[in-house]
């Protein structure tokens, strides 16, 4: 009947806000791809990292937005893309850094993980990817090298001021002895 029906329609989109509540709430971002390449969806994280609003990415192949260029500057193939790696084996794979490119230009330093999506048959139709910003543990990893160069150069110092003071300490001897 209409009711069940209603009912029916009432549980899927139930179900859907759920889902879609969960994908919000991770911090990681998180996005969708057929075996196209084109965005099955996305989660408000992942979108955000990247400078998209959350819809402005699902329906648009990903690679040529956010995934084509590698670190160093050169052109990233599709075709040596993780996302095709995963497609080619079914296996899911990792990478502990990868770049990916926000919507203004700039570079997203990320961990990734690609894993196959499979359908109730277990047909390869597409892929998941999560993905962690980098960006705040570099530059901590950065500053920490900065600081340790910096505790180098100051104990390096007071090595050259200490043994400059025995070299003084000596000619200062020397001269009272001559006066």
């Amino acid at each position: 009947t209409a009711v069940e029906v209603a009912h029916l329609l009432d549980d899927v989109e139930t179900t859907k806000g759920r889902y879609r509540a969960i994908l919000d709430s991770v911090q990681d971002g998180i996005y969708g791809v057929d075996l196209s390449g084109r965005c099955l969806f996305i989660n408000r994280a992942g979108a955000q990292m990247l400078g998209y609003g959350p819809d402005d990415l699902v329906g648009q192949i990903l690679h040529p937005l956010i995934h084509h260029t590698r670190k160093d500057g050169t052109a990233h193939a599709v075709e040596h893309c993780l996302i095709e790696t995963v497609f080619r084996t079914g296996q899911p794979c990792e990478l502990a850094e990868d770049v990916l490119w926000r919507r203004d230009g700039t570079k997203c330093t990320v961990r990734c993980t690609v894993t196959p999506l499979r359908s109730t048959s277990q047909m390869l139709v597409g892929a998941v990817v999560t993905f962690a910003d980098l960006t705040g543990q570099q530059l901590l990893e950065s500053q920490l090298r900065q600081s340790q160069k910096m505790e180098a150069m100051g104990r390096l110092a007071g090595g050259i001021a200490h043994d400059f003071n025995n070299l003084l300490t000596i000619i200062k001897g020397y001269s009272e002895l001559l006066l």
